[in-house]
């Protein structure tokens, strides 16, 4: 088993401070999603659980071991981070694209030797594009897919490389109800499969039907830790996310879900 540990972090850009003092004890087989209203600081604490950001304060550990020191080459197998959608300005078909995600596990001397893709290698592509529904794209240009497509593309180039800790912003965002449903069921299959999974995610019912715990997030801080249950109540959404929220219980499973409170009927004014 691994841990992500998050202990007493803040960081800020500039005079601003965006996370302060925030903890969690994150562990692998787990699909944990970061919930919050905008500029709450989800983005920024998945770039500091990577290693791509340094904290003001503050430690990230991996199995007890700060993860700013980890050798390039080890934290790539150890976790990646798949960031928000952004725009692609090459023609690569999306299986070479995928296929560069097993060049994160690779030294820098095996690079510039230009190491073949073993049968292992291939074996991890070929998962990847199937897990993230992507095996019928695997010819087309990276360019010409639609947002949503290009989502899955990037969730498949993280998944071959096969990573410990797999951290999404945003893995449902440009995606439709079905594919984001197939997302998170991949995503799900991962945690199953012992790796450790931190998603954070605008769709709060849908991170709440298949996450394992959840971080509630407000102004940097953390609000609520715990099961989805746990931390979707409703004076919870409604203290965060301001308006007249409801949270009722899925009719299959139980786990929370947010619903506005319905329009008075009669509809708008003309």
């Amino acid at each position: 088993m691994s841990r992500l540990v998050v202990s007493h972090l803040s960081f800020g850009y500039r005079r601003r401070l965006v996370l302060s003092d925030l903890s969690l004890d994150m562990e692998s087989g787990q699909l944990v999603a970061v919930v919050g209203p905008n500029g709450a600081g989800k983005s920024t604490l998945l770039r500091l659980l990577s290693g791509w950001l340094v904290p003001v304060s503050g430690q990230v550990l991996l199995d007890g071991q700060e993860v700013r020191d980890l050798a390039p080459a080890e934290r790539a197998r150890k976790v990646t981070l798949v960031p928000q959608m952004t725009e692609a300005a090459h023609d690569m078909p999306v299986e070479e694209l995928v296929a560069l995600g097993r060049l994160t596990r690779l030294s820098l001397g095996q690079r510039l030797l230009l190491r073949p893709l073993s049968d292992a290698d291939q074996a991890a592509i070929e998962s990847a594009l199937m897990a993230a529904d992507v095996k019928e794209l695997a010819k087309r240009p990276f360019r010409e897919l639609s947002g949503g497509e290009r989502s899955r593309a990037r969730l498949a180039v993280a998944l071959a490389q096969e990573a410990s800790w797999l951290l999404l912003d945003e893995p449902e965002a440009h995606l439709d109800p079905g594919h984001a449903q197939a997302v998170m069921v991949c995503l799900a299959a991962q945690a199953r499969a012992g790796h450790g999974v931190v998603a954070a995610m605008h769709d709060l019912t849908l991170a709440a039907a298949f996450a394992d715990r959840m971080a509630l997030v407000d102004q940097g801080g953390l609000v609520a830790w715990g099961t989805p249950a746990e931390v979707l109540t409703s004076s919870l959404v409604r203290q965060v996310y301001g308006g007249q929220l409801r949270v009722i219980p899925h009719p299959e499973g139980g786990s929370p879900v947010v619903l506005p409170t319905a329009q008075p009927s009669g509809g708008k004014e003309a």
